[in-house]
């Protein structure tokens, strides 16, 4: 006899058994050697009515009032804050407008007043200086102009020119200039005491 088989005498019969049951139990409960414990279902829990009726929508209410309350957190926590603004009594000045021309591959421009004054700290006035800016890389070409009273150059102008990373901006410049100082003080020798750079 197989397993279903059985199964079907022992629900003939009304005899309670497991589905897991295996074969060997299946066919002593059909001799009648043992019999299996009924399976218990468990008993269903009557709903608990609350005593009033108003005790319920003041549970509820005061559930809502709590989701309520988490929004508004959660809501403010995801807005960006807007940082204080503080005034001190800022002058405010209006960028003049930057001269640019271009000549060849490169375009000269007004020399940036942060660039000037790097320069003028360390040459003085007397010099003269030029930007050109590279429209195909992050640099410029910074220029000194030599004044005749520095210079030995006979004919034309002493121009010395480097080109200079945007990244290192005015601390490039000051570097150039400083080597630029070094090579006058050296043609000036002793000269430069009567002469003040």
């Amino acid at each position: 006899m197989t397993k279903k088989e059985m199964m079907a005498a022992l629900k003939a019969k009304g005899i309670k058994f497991s589905n897991s049951a295996t074969e060997a139990k299946l066919q002593s409960l059909l001799e009648g050697e043992t019999t299996e414990q009924p399976v218990e279902q468990p008993a269903v829990q009557p709903v608990v009515q609350p005593e009033q009726p108003n005790q319920l929508v003041e549970i509820l209410t005061s559930i809502s009032q709590k989701l309520e309350g988490m929004d508004k957190r959660l809501i403010s926590l995801e807005q960006p804050k807007q940082p204080e603004v503080f005034s001190i009594g800022v002058k405010t000045v209006e960028p003049s407008p930057v001269k640019v021309e271009q000549t060849g591959d490169m375009f000269l421009t007004q020399v940036p007043v942060s660039l000037k004054k790097a320069a003028e700290d360390i040459l003085g006035t007397k010099f003269t200086y030029e930007c050109q800016a590279f429209p195909d890389r992050p640099a410029f070409s910074f220029t000194v102009v030599v004044p005749k009273e520095y210079t030995n150059v006979a004919e034309g102008q002493d121009r010395r020119t480097r080109v200079i990373d945007n990244a290192l901006g005015a601390n490039g410049v000051r570097n150039w200039c400083l080597l630029v100082k070094q090579n006058v003080i050296k043609y000036l020798g002793n000269n430069l005491t009567t002469v003040s750079l």
